[in-house]
């Protein structure tokens, strides 16, 4: 399982070579997902702001100091474990510099140097610097420091400070510079340094019959009626965020509940919020390798201004384990919800998105 994390890197190179081949589609799938969040965040906290994010950003390694510094042993020594973070912290600034410069995406409130949000990617190097160290202790000190990282990434779009793809952006980034930095730590100090506890540790399986906790962005696409859509009796469009908990009942299938909120997109450049909260089953099986496949249907209740009612999704993902404890997801699903209009009580809709999963 070690080896995940670097199969983790080559396919994110790959993926960034298609999706420059392809450029302008994927701008243009970018910036409505962009502007789609940017309108639930809005229709949410219009004047949310504060300043707790240049704080947290910083904790995660903060944490990781702290528990070396009072005697918790980790999983490197002290040299180790510096020369692992130097790499990671220059990777990462490195790159981070580059795309500033060179993107040249402005904020949401036309500042300068947008992607990918620095913020985003400091806290998620730390944070994966965190699980690199004391993860294979306690999945819970993993847990805590992504969860420190992605609140940040949270406040960066409250804040309206940056663009979701901006945080999505970061948080990839600092999550492989991180990787990158303890590859080559490994390569340079091989075994010197290594805690022999650590070496003789399970950690490195990933835990298939573990519960679980998922958090992911996702894009709606409204098929047909095009007349409806045009006199904005229908969205045409939406994209969200959502949260997803599973509990397994065996190695294949699980109990899954999932709570989400996202912006439906009307022509006239209106937009109206969508929460839903969703519960049912879940399947899941190993394709191969680091590949897994995994399905779900849920059924739950949905409101939004338009009405409240019955919520119905069905979606199929593909899953690469990314290492310990965690899971990249690339899914596709249906939802039917209570939406009366244009002569009709339900609106269906394709969904595509992409989550992270950890699991305890």
């Amino acid at each position: 399982m070690r080896k995940y994390p670097y199969i983790f890197i080559k396919i994110l190179l790959v993926t960034a070579a298609l999706a420059f081949s392809c450029g302008h589609a994927c701008a243009q799938f970018i910036n409505g997902f962009d502007s789609d969040i940017r309108a639930l965040r809005d229709n949410v906290a219009g004047n949310f702001s504060t300043e707790y994010d240049d704080v947290l950003q910083l904790s995660p390694a903060a944490l990781t100091y702290a528990l070396k510094a009072f005697g918790c042993e980790s999983r490197s020594g002290w040299d180790r474990m510096a020369v692992s973070h130097g790499i990671s912290a220059a990777a990462m600034i490195s790159a981070l510099s580059a795309c500033n410069y060179g993107i040249r995406q402005e904020t949401p409130g036309g500042e300068p140097h947008s992607f990918p949000s620095g913020h985003t990617s400091m806290a998620f190097m730390a944070a994966t610097m965190l699980h690199y160290e004391y993860g294979w202790r306690s999945p819970w000190w993993s847990l805590t420091g992504y969860s420190l990282a992605s609140a940040t990434g949270l406040l960066r779009i409250l804040n309206d400070s940056h663009w979701a793809s901006d945080v999505i952006g970061g948080a990839i980034l600092g999550i492989c510079s991180t990787h990158l930095g303890y590859w080559l730590g490994d390569l340079i100090f091989k075994d010197k340094g290594l805690n022999p506890e650590w070496c003789r540790s399970s950690w490195r399986e990933f835990r298939e019959t573990s519960p679980s906790l998922e958090i992911g962005f996702e894009r709606r696409f409204i098929p047909g009626r095009e007349t409806a859509k045009d006199s904005g009796e229908l969205p045409f469009r939406g994209s969200g965020v959502y949260v997803c908990g599973t509990v397994p009942l065996n190695r294949w299938l699980g109990l899954r509940a999932k709570g989400s909120a996202g912006a439906l997109m009307f022509k006239d450049g209106g937009s109206s919020n969508l929460y839903s909260l969703r519960a049912g089953a879940s399947a899941t099986g190993r394709l191969t390798g680091p590949l897994l496949w995994e399905t779900e249907a849920l059924a739950g209740y949905s409101s939004c201004k338009k009405s409240d009612g019955p919520d119905f999704s069905a979606a199929a993902s593909l899953n690469l384990l990314c290492g310990e404890y965690f899971k990249l997801k690339m899914q596709m699903g249906w939802e039917a919800f209570r939406y009366p209009a244009a002569g009709r009580r339900w609106l269906n809709s394709a969904t595509a998105g992409c989550s992270a999963s950890f699991s305890f």
